[in-house]
């Protein structure tokens, strides 16, 4: 599941932080400008209270800071013919041997769908949101190759403020979208065909009797 995968990847990188908080320093102050005093302070904050991952959105007792993850989007994109991907064969019915049937022969269907994620930081503080939003969108950075390596794609980055709407959030949160969007190719086997295991008798032109009792033979008629 991707939300997984994007859960996976920040509690990962916020770990790693966690462990080389001096990274801090590059991250604010190299890379984003901030002055020495600021990137400290932010460093001493992240070490007391770093970001909670969660699915879904929060309800009022979540802990905060904390990472959203919600799926905004997703769409069926381009489509095999007639949704036929391919055939399973040996090789193929091994990588389902899960399944616990034989699969071979069956009809192997396939699409790809377009995903957009929102990756929403909330904070109590609007400074906060600010500077765990960046941090997110380092994290999401420095995970792509964790994302290629789980069979996704086309992946893009983006983001913005999210307008106050108790609906979705309390009202005395400050929040920042980050937009990931990303490709994936989906694939499910058919309903599995009839297949023959076991042949009760055998029908021969001018035969006898099988072992079940049911006459052999083909009346052939001449031709006029």
């Amino acid at each position: 599941m991707i939300e997984r995968y994007i859960q996976t990847a920040l509690t990962t990188q916020i770990t790693g932080l966690l462990a080389k908080p001096e990274r801090l320093t590059h991250i604010f102050g190299d890379l984003l400008g901030l002055p020495a005093a600021e990137v400290t302070g932010i460093e001493t904050f992240f070490k007391a209270s770093p970001p909670s991952v969660i699915l879904q959105y929060p309800r009022e007792d979540s802990p905060f800071p904390l990472y959203s993850i919600v799926l905004r989007d997703e769409t069926e994109t381009d489509k095999a013919l007639a949704d036929l991907d391919d055939i399973v064969d040996a090789e193929a019915a091994a990588d389902f041997s899960n399944i616990g049937e034989n699969i071979r022969g069956a009809d192997m269907l396939g699409t790809t769908f377009n995903h957009t994620f929102h990756i929403i930081t909330m904070a109590k503080h609007r400074d906060v949101c600010v500077y765990y939003f960046a941090l997110a969108r380092y994290f999401m950075m420095r995970a792509r190759g964790f994302f290629v390596d789980k069979g996704l794609y086309d992946l893009e980055l983006g983001g913005g403020d999210l307008a106050p709407d108790q609906r979705y959030l309390p009202a005395y949160l400050f929040a920042r979208i980050l937009r990931f969007r990303c490709g994936s190719e989906f694939r499910v086997i058919a309903d599995i065909p009839p297949q023959a295991f076991k042949i009760d008798g055998v029908y021969t032109i001018g035969g006898s009797a099988s072992a079940t009792g049911v006459t052999a033979g083909v009346t052939v008629k001449p031709k006029i």
